[in-house]
């Protein structure tokens, strides 16, 4: 339970951020946030998806990975007997 809270508040964080830039990105600040942000435009990006790609955990992909194809097994039998 301890992982998937932490897991859950990752993507929350991550999704709030997001959100935020998009509503600002609607706003009549457009402009004048595009002008203060683009000489870090590049920086930013970067940061965004290294904290975005280090924050992943890839034991707990591999069991979801594994159970999807488990499953995915399991259903493909299923048909095959129908059939």
């Amino acid at each position: 339970m301890n992982i998937n809270l932490k897991i859950l508040c990752n993507i929350i964080i991550q999704l709030g951020a997001f959100l935020a830039g998009a509503i600002l990105a609607e706003t009549n600040f457009r402009t004048q946030i595009e002008a203060d942000i683009r000489p870090f435009r590049g920086l930013l990006l970067g940061l965004f998806f290294l904290t975005t790609g280090t924050s992943i955990d890839m034991q707990v992909n591999m069991i979801i990975i594994y159970k999807c194809v488990a499953w995915f097994f399991v259903f493909l039998n299923m048909v095959v007997m129908i059939i």
